[in-house]
């Protein structure tokens, strides 16, 4: 399942809606991609809107966002149950639906420099070697090291030629249940095993797993694809509440 589908499906079983644009998609998970323009590139090369039983689209104006198309599976009160949740005034909106994304996304030369520079920041500072007590540069060792993991692989070439992003054509998506590239082995199933263990005295807040995690040195990417191969319930909580996770 893409990054895409797969948040809509997180989205409509928590909430009972899921918008289809990559600024409210980034803003109610932003542990989902590595930086905004990952998203929006996500939601650009995404295939067609997964074909739900039970859920119609709908059109809202969302606050500092504008036109958002929501999928949903109630229009009862959506605007005021999306306000709840992104904490932005929402509003129903009656017209023509927006155009599809395209489907090839195109960055800046600006945006291109200052994404290859991020990217070899977030490198140099991944090849260290965290070390064992723990500090901030242990931190941020190890959340350099999981923001290059979430990226997609294009978006972490840095040479002159091969632009993270730039006139980049939609791909198949990769399955969440393979190993990833660089993950050494049995990483997953100790990610499982972590998160078995956590959530086993009952539903725990999705930053405090992802800190036990990270202090075991396991990706947040890594966490996500366990979580779904396991199950995992992911609800957030009322305004200004945080995620919860727990088991089925």
């Amino acid at each position: 399942m893409s990054a895409v589908k797969d948040f809509i499906t997180q989205q409509l079983a928590a909430t009972g809606w899921a918008p289809y644009h990559y600024a409210a998609a980034m803003r109610l998970r932003p542990d989902k991609w590595a930086i905004g323009l990952d998203c929006r590139y996500e939601f650009a090369r995404s295939n067609a809107k997964p074909e739900l039983p039970g859920v119609e689209s709908y059109m809202v104006n969302v606050e500092s966002i504008g036109l958002v198309e929501v999928l949903a599976r109630c229009p009862d009160n959506l605007a005021e149950r999306m306000h709840l949740v992104l904490g932005l005034n929402v509003t129903m909106h009656e017209g023509a639906k927006p155009e599809e994304p395209a489907r090839i996304v195109t960055m800046e030369p600006e945006q291109i420099r200052y994404a290859k520079a991020r990217i070899e920041k977030l490198r140099a500072l991944a090849m260290q070697e965290p070390p064992a007590h723990i500090c901030s540069l242990r931190s941020d060792i190890l959340a350099a090291r999981a923001e290059l993991e979430r990226m997609p692989a294009e978006d972490a070439k840095t040479e002159d030629n091969e632009a993270p992003v730039a006139n980049t054509v939609v791909s198949n998506p990769v399955s969440t249940t393979t190993q990833e590239p660089h993950e050494p082995a049995g990483t997953l199933e100790r990610a499982k095993s972590l998160l078995s263990e956590t959530l086993k005295v009952g539903a725990r807040p999705a930053g405090e797993v992802l800190d036990a995690a990270a202090g075991a040195g396991i990706s947040e990417r890594t966490m996500q694809r366990a979580a779904d191969a396991l199950g995992v319930v992911k609800t957030k909580g009322g305004f200004g509440s945080g995620w919860m996770w727990a088991m089925q």
